[in-house]
């Protein structure tokens, strides 16, 4: 796909760096280059080194962080800075012409708040790679100088909702869309880009007026939007665990369509359901129709005449499990901000335990019970690298130690982020001063299914269509 970026960056009118559109087919060839609603999108390729670079972060592989990943930023935030013009009133640069993910309704738009926050995010991990690698200085100082003369994001004061931010601005520097659009209409959450899948707004922002404002839309997420949004992740990184517990039950109810635990991919299909005018919900309650109606058409004035019928489309959700899986791992731990959080979006009474792998190549383990008492946190070090972990006690005091219960020189500062030196395999032992906690791996025990299992909607399994005489 390289070259083939590379080319489609020289078509928009850069010199250097690469253009990645959203879809392509297996040999790379840039498919949706020229469909309307991606025309003006840049955003795939930033968002494509955010995953490569998060590689890197969980992992510490240095060569290829060298060799692949990179490489690969740097074309990509190539195109940016040859993309980018100057505006001499304001000080700052402008992207004109653009559009927000999959926006079918302008590709003319400027600076919109999704390569806003990919610039800001591509840029300083292109920063952090380059300083990791001791090279590129020179590069670092104009990345640094880009993000310090970005603009603005767009904020709209909504009726009943508050502020929001915007997905862009018009030519004319008007705010998009104007506070009487309901901009949760717009596809896939885009003005909360910052929050993810940029990673540059999050708990440590908290109290800042950015972070009430994405925190706001990310209350106001309506029950009946959960396909490919990843409003669910979004709620996790704001630390709004009662919010997450309800956008992953909704995903379930609305979404899991398939017995075998595959979900659907939209959110819309109950329009097609005979019924959809005639009962309340029916955003829910219709939504799975198509399943069981083999008379639905894609137009229903003339079902059971002509057209496509629906039933045979399956769109199972790659989108919507991945959302699910993250929202999960967000849940129980976040490491994205410089530090390790611990249960940092756990819903009221929620008790857990996980082994998730954090940024610096840690392995975590930790558990919580209803009451939110932790017990202890363990880390064990895979590449050797400095541990800083938020007390995960508030302001109670904390000693490290490791497996043979040798304590740990520790540094905290004035935030109660926990720093302290590691050695490459081995595990440590983060707890309240003065405890002793029993480690001992805890077994979990289950039983295989001898029932469908149902929730709302939803269910995982097939009830039984016949009678066994016998059992």
């Amino acid at each position: 796909m390289i070259p083939q970026g590379k080319a489609l960056a020289r078509k928009k009118g850069t010199k250097d760096g690469l253009l990645i559109t959203e879809a392509h087919d297996f040999s790379g060839n840039m498919v949706s280059a020229n469909w309307g609603n991606m025309t003006t999108n840049y955003t795939p390729a930033s968002q494509i080194s955010k995953i490569m670079w998060e590689y890197y972060a969980y992992t510490q592989d240095r060569d290829y962080l060298r060799n692949t990943i990179y490489p690969f930023m740097k074309e990509a935030a190539e195109f940016y800075l040859n993309f980018l013009q100057w505006d001499d009133v304001r000080k700052e640069f402008y992207i004109y012409p653009a559009q927000p993910y999959e926006h079918e309704w302008s590709s003319k738009l400027k600076n919109t708040i999704t390569d806003r926050y990919m610039i800001e995010s591509l840029f300083k991990n292109c920063i952090k790679a380059a300083q990791d690698l001791n090279m590129d200085k020179s590069k670092i100082k104009q990345w640094k100088h880009f993000i310090s003369h970005l603009w603005a994001p767009p904020i709209l004061d909504v009726p009943e909702k508050g502020k929001v931010f915007g997905l862009a601005f018009t030519e004319n520097n008007e705010v998009y869309p104007d506070a009487k659009t309901n901009i949760q209409g717009y596809h896939f959450d885009a003005h909360t880009t910052a929050v993810f899948p940029a990673g540059v707004l999050g708990l440590e922002h908290k109290g800042t007026d950015y972070f009430e404002i994405a925190r706001n839309i990310a209350l106001h997420h309506p029950k009946n939007r959960n396909a490919i949004t990843p409003g669910a992740i979004v709620s996790a990184r704001l630390g709004l665990g009662d919010k997450v517990l309800e956008r992953l039950q909704c995903s379930v109810n609305y979404l899991q369509h398939f017995n075998q635990g595959l979900f659907y991919n939209l959110d819309h299909w109950h329009y097609f359901s005979r019924y959809v005018d005639q009962i309340p919900n029916a955003e829910l309650y219709a939504q799975r129709d198509y399943m069981y109606d083999s008379r639905l058409t894609y137009n229903r004035s003339e079902a059971g005449k002509s057209g496509f019928r629906t039933k045979p489309f399956v769109q199972c959700g790659m989108e919507t499990m991945g959302i699910l899986g993250t929202t999960i791992n967000e849940m129980l731990l976040q490491s994205h901000e410089g530090k390790i959080r611990i249960f940092p979006a756990i819903p009221s009474k929620f008790a857990s335990a996980f082994t998730l792998r954090a940024e610096g190549a840690f392995m975590v383990s930790s558990a919580i019970d209803s009451l939110g008492n932790i017990p202890f946190v363990e880390i064990k070090s895979l590449a050797g690298k400095e541990c800083r972990i938020q007390n995960p006690w508030d302001d109670d005091l904390v000693q490290v130690v490791t497996q043979n219960n040798r304590n740990v020189n520790i540094e905290v500062n004035k935030d109660n982020v926990i720093s302290f030196k590691t050695a490459i395999g081995e595990s440590y032992i983060v707890r309240k001063k003065g405890t002793d906690v029993n480690h001992a791996p805890k077994t979990y025990h289950a039983t295989p299914n001898m029932f469908p299992k149902k929730y709302g909607e939803a269910m995982l399994g097939k009830e039984c269509t016949f009678i066994d005489r016998e059992h």
